[in-house]
């Protein structure tokens, strides 16, 4: 029986395709939800109704592991009158490259790795069926 013709240097099987795609969609999840954290501010009971003083900072950042980017917000709010509270924000961005760096580096030894796994299994069971 003839041997089958050897694959071309990077083909890889279908099967190969579809994980990897699974994988690096969860890779691009992983990166783009913001995990935000609001810390801050203390509320304070004055004439029969709440009076918030001080400030409240949000910060939402972006990237798995390492933080690539950050927003953070800072909201003044002054309650002067109960109804109609007076809100300042000053927010700020900031990118962090050596982050951006390494997080896309560790995505592709994440999908190099998982690529090399599965042809190694399916070429492990392919000699098995030969053999």
């Amino acid at each position: 029986m003839p041997e089958p013709p050897r694959r071309a240097r990077f083909q890889i099987h279908l099967s190969t395709a579809i994980v990897l795609m699974f994988v690096a969609g969860g890779l691009i999840w992983a990166n783009v939800t913001p995990s935000v954290f609001e810390f801050g501010g203390t509320i304070i009971e004055k004439k029969g109704y709440l009076d918030f003083k001080g400030d409240i900072v949000r910060r939402s950042v972006f990237g798995w592991p390492w933080i690539a980017y950050e927003v953070r917000t800072e909201y003044q709010y002054y309650y002067t009158d109960p109804r109609y509270p007076e809100v300042r924000f000053d927010p700020s961005k900031k990118w962090n490259e050596k982050s951006i760096f390494c997080d896309i580096a560790l995505a592709l030894a994440i999908l190099f790795a998982v690529w090399f796994l599965l042809e190694y299994l399916i070429r492990r069971r392919a000699a098995r069926k030969m053999g």
